[in-house]
């Protein structure tokens, strides 16, 4: 026979941490036609990611580049709700290290999710494109990774 295994039980402060509550998320409809195609970065999970320049709606405005992520056309309605749970968790998310979400264009399809762009790429190139700051990291001309470049100060 094995001997009786006793599970110690949880601690009572012990809590699970709630997730987002994404439905109380408000999302910020731009409308189509302010958007302006300027090249194709990509392709991401659910479609293609564009750079576009969001024209103002006012004159005290100006426009500003943005990230422009869609979703494909023959996409099921799984990934239909997985894109507007991303939309609604990246809204909510506040941070001058992550890029924002700064609306969506929900109306018809395709769905665009718009975004604030960044112009040092994802964190991957970004990576890719620098080795880690050490001493045999010193040639000249070759960038390196500092922890103090990953961040917005």
């Amino acid at each position: 026979m094995y001997p009786e295994v006793v599970l110690p039980a949880a601690p009572e402060e012990f809590k699970r941490s709630a997730s987002i509550d994404t439905v109380a998320v408000c999302l910020v409809e731009i409308e189509r036609g302010r958007l302006r195609p300027i090249e194709k970065l990509g392709e991401g999970q659910f479609g293609e990611i564009h750079v576009c320049r969001l024209l103002p709606v006012t004159d005290d405005e100006e426009s500003r580049v943005v990230a422009v992520k869609s979703l494909r056309l023959d996409c099921g309605d799984s990934a239909r709700t997985d894109f507007e749970q991303e939309a609604r968790v990246l809204t909510s998310l506040e941070d001058p290290n992550l890029v924002g979400v700064l609306g969506v264009c929900f109306a018809s399809d395709p769905m665009w999710m718009i975004c604030e762009f960044s112009d040092r790429g994802d964190l991957c190139q970004f990576l890719q494109d620098h080795v880690a700051e050490t001493t045999l990291s010193k040639s000249p001309g070759v960038p390196t990774l500092r922890y103090d470049d990953m961040f917005v100060n």
